[in-house]
């Protein structure tokens, strides 16, 4: 037998005593669904709501911490195995996460690409997007919507802004092939802006 010694209701959810233990942020919900209240509960019955009970705190987080900024998959499970949330309660909240389209590797690919090509090339986005856990075929399909002449022309503003008030010499033309290569432009595009400010480095 679990013995319940105190309940609290706090604004959002409830703070138990058991066995001498306190229990913080119990999901108001799942402690109307198992009847809690001061006394004994049967040890199945009491095991089972701290398993419901930790998939609700879960998804709450989850829900909450997606509404902040958007994550991966990859980053949701990083973050609720951070917060010590088991793998059953960590899985359960990125289903009903993924179910009811608060997350989604595809949208966030697709999102990430719509905003990051202004000042990144196609290399760096597909890295950045393969460290966070998007698959090949998800990157491919959002770097597809990528237009190469808009890709150049972002290069080459970037390459103004960079060669403002800078002497042109070879070792500004150096640090700019460098600059331009570590924001994910690919060499033919780089060619082309080196050839247009009337240089070349092989």
């Amino acid at each position: 037998m679990a013995i319940i010694e105190e309940v609290k209701r706090n604004k959002k959810s409830y703070t138990l005593v058991v066995d001498g233990c306190v229990l913080k942020g119990c999901d108001v919900e799942v402690c109307y669904k198992y009847g809690i209240k001061v006394g004994e509960m049967p040890e199945a019955h009491y095991r089972a709501f701290l398993s419901d009970n930790e998939k609700a705190t879960a998804k709450s987080y989850l829900y909450s911490m997606i509404a902040r900024k958007a994550r991966t998959e990859k980053e949701a499970k990083q973050k609720l195995k951070e917060k010590g949330y088991s793998l059953e309660a960590s899985n359960y909240a990125i289903n009903k996460a993924k179910e009811y389209g608060f997350l989604s590797d595809e949208d966030f690919a697709k999102n990430y690409v719509e905003v990051s090509s202004r000042n990144k090339g196609s290399y760096r986005l597909k890295q950045e997007l393969k460290q966070k856990g998007i698959s090949d075929d998800l990157i491919g399909e959002a770097l597809i919507e990528m237009d190469e002449d808009v890709e150049r022309a972002q290069a080459e503003q970037l390459a103004e802004r960079y060669l403002k008030g800078k002497t042109l010499d070879d070792k500004t033309r150096e640090k700019l092939f460098r600059y331009l290569v570590s924001r994910g432009y690919g060499y033919d595009i780089i060619k082309g802006i080196l050839r247009k400010i009337g240089t070349e480095i092989e």
